[in-house]
């Protein structure tokens, strides 16, 4: 009920302005037209006290019976929320990806409805006609996702009005709702964004609710017939306490907006250099170079099916399963063994990690989308889904689709052929691959398109010039037998001493030696994890000076 509360507060400010008493304002306006509903029922009682308490200092005794608070579902709407207009919607809904509220009314409302004029909002698992595409669209079924999708309806049905949210601001450019966002825009006249910002995961600061992870962001929606469409965006950083201290002297009015063109197909709510994202966008994203996909394995029980060696695996579960005991990577150069065998991973993606298995193969690992530093890994072996950053889950692009003796490129149709036109004869799969390693570690190009690369899986623009394209290929295969561990520069001796840009090096959002050796505290190294050690630390400092040279071919 705070919400009616300061409503009524600053139409009470407003009224003793221009017409002073307020009793009538209070019967015959703030206790007809409005409606709070809470489903607890004792935060619903104190809300009730809570008004009850607010009419008596503004001079008005509460009528029995009357307070405007209903104690009720809003994702399972009564009768009172559905036979009622409503042109004003403010709230702060819950963030709960596990959302238990399953009702098939609200869940229907996530598919799409049908609107007053006869057409259909596709709802958030469409786009433009088209399915949104996404391979597990869980975040959908957040408890805010309903909460707004209940506005929107509720809004849509009135031809007009406003909503007033506090949510989740992942959903201002995450591609996972970029069907929500296309609707939102069909609906509303004017879109406000307050990026709050404060992610944990994206190492943000100031978040503006205590001890939550994610960052936050105000949605201000408008609808009324006659105003230019258009999507404003603000941003507003800095520490906890400047950010509260911020938003209580400022109003809509005096915020720094600035205009912003959602387009398709993400429809995001960012800032854009459109220039940029041309120059982007002509390159390929990943499933277009490597279509065969999916995300890394999911043990659920890693205590239990993992080890740092092969002989603590064999001894717990016996000889019988040995032969499914297999390498494993599970953080960037941290290789383990899992028990690979059926009924004993909770999302195995056999489909998948059949093309790894054996250790001939070569696979790509990107995140789709970075909250942290970009990231990519190649490995040999099966992988889990946060090789490259404890935020993101990691995608998976072998480079061979295995079946049985039998392989063949993981390569979209056509695009070997299209780049040996460019380059006079048709290039290896390893050689494409070294050229989009090369890109992916290029210094120049994480820095030029830092922002996009956040959004999706990245783009890549192969060179039309044949030198060019050979001379990243070197690079990338280089940077691949770094990252395999099998360069012969590694066996070679080295001192002692690591260097501070060796020491800190991450891939994505992990800091390598120190992420490696924490896994390993509480047990003496043995000579050949030792060696590891050392081998790691070399490819590191090699990586190090390979994208120097990277950027000497493909910086500005």
């Amino acid at each position: 009920m705070n919400f009616i509360r300061l409503a009524w507060r600053e139409a009470i400010a407003a009224h003793l302005r221009t017409h002073g008493a307020v009793r009538d304002l209070i019967q015959d306006h703030l206790l007809i037209h409005f409606t709070g509903i809470e489903l607890l029922p004792e935060v619903h009682a104190r809300g009730l006290t809570a008004l009850g308490r607010f009419l008596t200092a503004a001079g008005c005794n509460a009528p029995a019976g009357r307070l405007p608070a209903l104690r009720a579902d809003a994702l399972e709407p009564p009768r009172e929320i559905l036979d009622r207009p409503f042109n004003v919607i403010l709230g702060n809904p819950p963030w709960r990806g596990r959302s238990s509220n399953k009702g098939a009314w609200i869940n229907a409302l996530l598919h799409g409805y049908r609107l007053p004029d006869g057409r259909e909002d596709e709802g958030c698992f469409r786009v433009d006609g088209a399915r949104l595409g996404e391979r597990n669209p869980k975040w959908l079924h957040d408890d805010y996702v309903k909460f707004l999708r209940l506005a929107q309806w509720l809004i849509d049905r009135n031809g007009a009005g406003i909503v007033a949210f506090v949510l989740n601001h992942n959903f201002l450019d995450a591609p996972t709702f970029a069907g929500l966002r296309r609707s939102l825009l069909r609906t509303f006249h004017e879109i406000y964004v307050l990026d709050l910002h404060g992610s944990a995961r994206r190492r943000e600061r100031g978040n503006v609710f205590s001890g939550v992870a994610q960052g936050a962001a105000v949605l201000l929606l408008v609808r009324k017939p006659g105003l230019r469409r258009r999507v404003l965006r603000a941003d507003l950083h800095g520490s906890r306490q400047d950010k509260l201290k911020a938003l209580a002297g400022s109003h809509v009015g005096t915020t720094p907006w600035e205009e912003v063109e959602p387009r398709p197909p993400g429809y995001l709510f960012v800032r854009g250099d459109r220039t940029l994202e041309r120059e982007y966008e002509r390159g390929l994203p990943l499933p277009e170079i490597f279509p065969v996909y999916g995300t890394g394995i999911v043990t659920g029980r890693d205590a239990e099916v993992t080890a740092i060696d092969r002989d603590t695996l064999r001894a717990r579960f016996g000889p019988g399963l040995e032969t499914q005991i297999t390498a494993f990577l599970v953080r960037p150069f941290d290789l383990r063994y899992v028990l690979y065998a059926e009924g004993f991973l909770e999302r195995p993606r056999r489909a998948l990690m059949s093309h790894l298995l054996g250790g001939t193969n070569v696979g790509l690992i990107v995140p789709r989308q970075h909250k942290e530093e970009p990231g990519a890994l190649v490995t040999r072996w099966i992988a889990g889904h946060k090789v490259v950053s404890a935020c993101d889950v990691s995608a998976l692009f072998p480079l061979y689709l295995v079946d049985g003796s039998e392989r063949r490129p993981n390569l979209a149709p056509g695009l070997g052929r299209r780049l040996g036109d460019l380059y006079g004869a048709e290039p290896e799969p390893e050689a494409i691959l070294s050229c989009v390693y090369a890109n992916l570690y290029s210094p120049f190009y994480r820095r030029h398109y830092r922002e996009l690369l956040r959004r999706s899986f990245p783009r890549i623009s192969f060179p039309r010039e044949p030198k060019l394209f050979a001379t990243l290929s070197a690079l990338g295969r280089e940077l691949i037998d770094l990252h395999l561990l099998q360069d012969p520069r590694l066996h070679r001796g080295r001192a002692e001493e690591i260097e501070p840009e060796v020491w800190s090096y991450r891939i994505g959002g992990y800091r390598v030696l120190p992420q490696w050796l924490r896994a390993r505290r509480g047990r003496a190294l043995s000579p050949p994890e030792t060696r590891r050690f050392r081998q790691i630390t070399e490819a590191l400092r090699l990586t190090l000076e390979a994208q120097a040279k990277i950027e000497e071919v493909t910086g500005d």
